[in-house]
């Protein structure tokens, strides 16, 4: 059946299958409220499709971006604008906030539903907010990037999103903690002085043990650190200062992990016959 011969009933019938239908119906269904809030209740983009006073249509765009905050691309410039529709956006998908006005962009209370969402929204902010760099997304104003209660929510949805932040909260423990406790990668935009704090290289490590490629010569000689670090992933022990490639507990654990590790300890340990022997009754392999 054409979608010119269709009846009301069978158009919500097919967009409440599938909203993207909405696509190849005419003209007339596309400026029926009635279908259009059928056809973005069950796919919320499928607002493209909509008619222009339907995507000015507070009750159709809220349902959209209710349904997928990403349909507010498709809403018109006024309501984009709307702090109530764009909150509703945010909240559903963080990273709909690229959509909104610029004015809203700039809104703490928006920015904060968007990053508590998806912490990389952080990037999203308006011109007005970014640094002397316009044109790097990234970089935010010094406003928002020092802004401990917008980086905190951003961190604890994303902890990558540290490298978004300004230099004071990369200095901040609390700040850098929930960012490497969310995603050890995390410490490697931490200040230089938080990649010697113990308890945040010890956060990392544990997550993911290559991470001490990032920790402080003074911590790379911990034996607490780099046990850590080695028991997680066994090749961390290249990272780790020479006494501690020459201690036996250190270059056993790594190579518990991975008998790979061995390349990289001590050349005198591993002419140490006793120790090889622990290796080979520990792990079961033949190292000579």
């Amino acid at each position: 059946m054409k979608s010119n011969e269709l009846t009301e009933k069978e158009a919500l019938l097919l967009v409440n299958k599938d909203g993207f239908n909405l696509n190849s119906m005419s003209d007339e269904f596309k400026a029926n409220k009635k279908v259009v809030m059928a056809a973005v209740g069950q796919e919320g983009r499928a607002l493209e499709f909509a008619s222009t006073a339907l995507k000015a249509d507070k009750e159709v765009v809220l349902a959209a971006v209710g349904q997928d905050g990403r349909a507010l691309h498709c809403a018109s410039a006024a309501l984009k604008e709307d702090r109530e529709v764009v909150l509703a956006a945010v909240r559903q998908g963080g990273s709909a906030l690229r959509f909104a006005s610029t004015t809203l962009q700039a809104d703490k209370e928006v920015v904060l539903a968007a990053v508590g969402e998806d912490g990389g929204a952080l990037k999203y902010v308006s011109d007005a907010l970014k640094g002397e760099d316009g044109g790097a997304l990234k970089y935010v104003s010094d406003a928002l990037k020092e802004d401990g209660e917008v980086v905190l929510a951003a961190v604890r949805q994303e902890g990558l999103a540290l490298q978004h932040a300004g230099e004071a909260m990369r200095h901040n423990k609390d700040v850098v903690l929930a960012a490497v406790g969310q995603e050890g990668r995390a410490l490697r935009y931490a200040s230089a002085a938080l990649k010697a704090d113990k308890e945040v290289v010890l956060a990392a490590v544990r997550q993911y043990g290559g991470l001490l490629y990032h920790a402080s010569a003074d911590l790379k000689a911990d034996r607490e650190v780099v046990l850590a670090a080695v028991g997680q992933y066994g090749r961390a022990l290249y990272y780790a200062s020479a006494d501690l490639k020459a201690d036996r507990e250190v270059v056993l654990a790594a190579v518990m992990q991975t008998k790979d590790a061995l390349q990289y300890a001590d050349s005198d340990l591993l002419k140490d016959d006793d120790f090889i022997d622990d290796i080979e009754r520990c792990k079961n392999i033949a190292v000579r």
